[in-house]
């Protein structure tokens, strides 16, 4: 066979060949014209079940809409509130309490601040325990010294707030729920009543303060009171704190 002849055969077998892939893609482009892909069908179904939750996609009636389909979801714009220590009431002061606990070595630590309507410090205070056995304990600990000092310096009611849910409880309703420390429950709980103070559960970033106390009582064993004063690691949270309004 000469070479014309070749190129000849070989010009008709590759007219055959793109000849058949163009009619296999017209009959797949044919079909695709009234059947969708897979992928459609199941993105389809996706839309469907977000745009109508309790339709039955099986029955159809509904009609699914493609508008919104890659358009990104609207950004939240609403401002996040900031929740900072509030000052109290006129005529009251307001007592904020801590406790740390480290399990690793059973040691903690107390904190307590004072403060009245304008956010000046009454006092502040922090113990070091050189033995704990919860950090439920360094909680009531705290609470208990923060009334024992609130007896002695405050000049007006007060109030006693504190991050620890479970201490609140305890003190609402002692020996409710019979915890090993009732004892302090009862100390604590019979301080509130003698001055009617309200005891409240507030957030652990409106407790700054007087966790950083007992921070400076467990980790420096440390133990001090101040009077109309506070340590240098605690005046910048009372600086921030005294910008908030009046409950």
């Amino acid at each position: 066979m000469g070479f014309a002849a070749a190129a000849s055969e070989g010009f008709s077998y590759r007219a055959s060949r793109r000849g058949f892939r163009d009619e296999a893609l017209s009959r797949r482009r044919a079909t695709w014209g009234h059947t969708r892909a897979p992928h459609h069908s199941y993105v389809d179904t996706l839309l469907f079940l977000k745009q109508h939750p309790h339709a039955d996609p099986c029955r159809g009636k509904k009609v699914v809409s493609y508008s919104g389909r890659y358009l990104r979801e609207p950004l939240n714009k609403e401002k996040v509130e900031v929740r900072q220590w509030v000052r109290p009431p006129r005529g009251r002061l307001k007592l904020n309490v801590d406790g740390s606990y480290v399990m690793q070595t059973g040691e903690g630590g107390v904190g307590m601040i004072l403060r009245d309507e304008e956010g000046a410090v009454v006092f502040a205070a922090c113990r070091y325990m050189p033995a704990c056995t919860s950090s439920l304990e360094a909680e009531l600990a705290a609470c208990d010294e923060g009334m024992r000092l609130a007896l002695c310096w405050a000049n007006k009611p007060f109030d006693l707030e504190t991050d620890c849910l479970t201490a609140v409880n305890e003190i609402r309703e002692p020996g409710q729920n019979g915890s090993s420390l009732v004892h302090l429950v009862r100390s604590i709980h019979d301080a509130v009543e003698e001055r009617k103070a309200d005891i409240r559960h507030i957030d652990r970033i409106q407790n700054a303060a007087s966790h950083t106390l007992a921070k400076i009582g467990s980790e420096s064993k440390r133990t001090q009171l101040w009077l109309s004063s506070l340590p240098e690691e605690v005046e910048e949270i009372i600086r921030m704190d005294c910008n908030v309004t009046h409950s």
